[in-house]
């Protein structure tokens, strides 16, 4: 089975990921994931050439990961001019494959999802979420963006990952249940795989959940 994180910058993505990524789903080789940051002291859970792949994509079109309000998700489908990056999706699924159940987190996936869809036989979503007032706090406090313009921003993403995987099973994991009770909130998600068919997983420790989790 194939798990997508999909999610807006600062909504929990990378907690969701690590976590799951502790059920036993594999996210890659070390040296291709990301390291911790001081925005994000426990890492990103993110494969760099997965999140590099989606940079070329957004740039190929014009765009970056924060300026997107004409961006057009067809454009990924029609355009023939990024026949070299889908090779690289392909193969860097078909490695990824080898390796099943894996995860795989960016959030520019809201946005570029339907280029990979193609290279996916069995995907499940999970969507972790938050109060879009505390993802743009988060983000004016990283970046200096307005609350204005990071809740818009929440926006596109949020619409353009619903408009992708509407055909897809979704899971959804709520941010501030993960961080005010996160061993029952990890456990309903790992039902939720379960009942979606992923296969192979484990349930974490209590304590590994807690020691993970705590001060985020």
């Amino acid at each position: 089975m194939q798990i997508l994180v999909l999610g807006m910058h600062r909504s929990g993505t990378s907690a969701i990921a690590r976590l799951i990524n502790m059920m036993g789903a594999d996210i890659g080789p070390s040296h291709l994931i990301g390291e911790p940051a001081p925005d994000n002291e426990k890492g990103f859970w993110e494969r760099r050439d997965v999140k590099e792949l989606n940079d070329n994509l957004l740039e190929k079109l014009g765009f970056n990961w924060n300026t997107i309000a004409s961006f057009n998700q067809e454009e990924l489908i029609k355009n023939d001019e990024l026949a070299e990056l889908r090779d690289q999706a392909k193969r860097i699924v078909f490695h990824m494959d080898t390796h099943r159940p894996w995860i795989m987190k960016d959030p520019r996936l809201c946005l570029t999802l339907p280029f990979w869809l193609p290279f996916l036989e069995v995907p499940v979503c999970v969507f972790p979420y938050r109060f879009p007032i505390e993802i743009a706090k988060s983000l004016q406090a990283r970046d200096s963006f307005s609350l204005i313009f990071s809740i818009a921003l929440w926006e596109k993403y949020t619409i353009e990952a619903l408009r992708s995987t509407q055909s897809l099973p979704k899971i959804c994991v709520s941010y501030p249940n993960l961080i005010s009770n996160p061993v029952n909130t990890v456990h309903d998600l790992y039902q939720n795989l379960c009942e979606a068919d992923v296969q192979g997983l484990r349930m974490p420790s209590d304590r590994e959940i807690v020691a993970f989790v705590e001060n985020r």
